[in-house]
C-alpha cells in the first residue's frame, strides 16, 4: 500500500521527535515519500517450528582457520590441544574476557532446549565481536526488490570473515543478473545460496549492482546456451 506521506510530514515528524537525521534535501516538502515492497513472499518462508532440531556439538568438535574460534571451541572442551598441528597449539595472546571458562559439551535432550553449559555464553553479537565488526554493513537495493539476493550475499561475505578472517566484499549484482532476475522480480536467498554455490560469486569491481536496468550476465548466458 502506498504512503500517503509527504516530505514536508516528514520532516515535521522528525523535528518534533529530536531526530539528529534528516531526509534528502533534495525532496521539496510536497514530494511522496516513496515505499518500496519487501520483495519476500512470507507464504513460502519454513517456520522454525517445523524444522527439526540440530545437535551442533559435532560442528563445534571440527577445526576452524579463524583462530579466535578456534581458541573459543579449545577453552569450551569441545577441541583438544593434542588433536591439533603442533603449528596451532600455541594459545593467541588476546584479553581473556572475551574466553568463556572451559566446560563439558553436553548432549542435547531430545525436545528440550539446546546444550549449553556452565560459563557457556547465552549469545554471539558478530556486529562486535572480538572488537571488530564480522557483519558487512547494510547496503542500498535501491528499491529493486532484490533483497533475498543482499540478505543472501550478506550471508556468505559474513561467514567469510568468521570462518576464514578474510574481510571479502562480493557483488550482488552478479548474482542476480546472473540468475537472470530484473528489477521487481522478487526471490528467495535459498536460491541465491544454490546459485552462488555452483558459480561462485564475483567481487563489486567484476560486477557491479544496477539498480535501474537488467543487464545479461555472462554466466546467465553460458546457462541459457547448456
Amino acid at each position: 500500500m502506498a504512503s500517503n506521506l509527504k516530505a514536508g510530514d516528514l520532516r515535521q515528524i522528525l523535528a518534533k521527535a529530536g531526530a539528529n537525521w534528516t531526509i534528502d534535501g533534495k525532496l521539496n516538502d510536497n514530494d511522496p515519500i516513496r515505499t518500496y515492497a519487501t520483495g519476500g513472499d512470507l507464504t513460502k518462508a519454513i517456520k522454525a517450528t517445523s524444522v527439526p532440531r540440530i545437535n551442533v556439538t559435532p560442528y563445534f568438535q571440527m577445526d576452524t582457520s579463524n583462530p579466535y574460534l578456534r581458541q573459543i571451541r579449545v577453552n569450551q572442551g569441545f577441541l583438544r590441544l593434542e588433536d591439533l598441528p603442533v603449528d596451532l597449539r600455541q594459545p593467541i595472546t588476546l584479553n581473556e574476557a572475551v574466553f568463556a571458562p572451559k566446560a563439558p559439551a553436553l548432549a542435547p535432550v531430545a525436545g528440550g532446549p539446546a546444550p549449553g553449559g556452565a560459563g557457556a555464553s547465552a549469545s554471539v553479537d558478530w556486529r562486535n565481536r572480538f572488537g571488530w565488526p564480522w557483519l558487512t554493513r547494510i547496503k542500498d537495493q535501491g528499491g529493486c526488490e532484490s533483497c533475498w539476493v543482499f540478505s543472501a550475499v550478506g550471508v556468505v561475505e559474513a561467514m567469510t570473515r568468521i570462518e576464514h578472517t578474510i574481510w571479502s566484499l562480493r557483488s550482488e549484482g552478479d548474482v542476480h543478473d546472473g540468475m537472470g532476475a530484473q528489477c521487481g522480480t522478487t526471490g528467495w536467498p535459498t536460491h541465491a545460496f544454490d546459485w552462488m554455490k555452483q558459480n561462485g560469486v564475483a567481487d563489486p569491481g567484476c560486477w557491479a549492482y544496477n539498480n535501474r536496468t537488467f543487464r545479461t550476465n555472462p554466466r546467465q548466458i553460458a546457462v541459457e546456451e547448456r
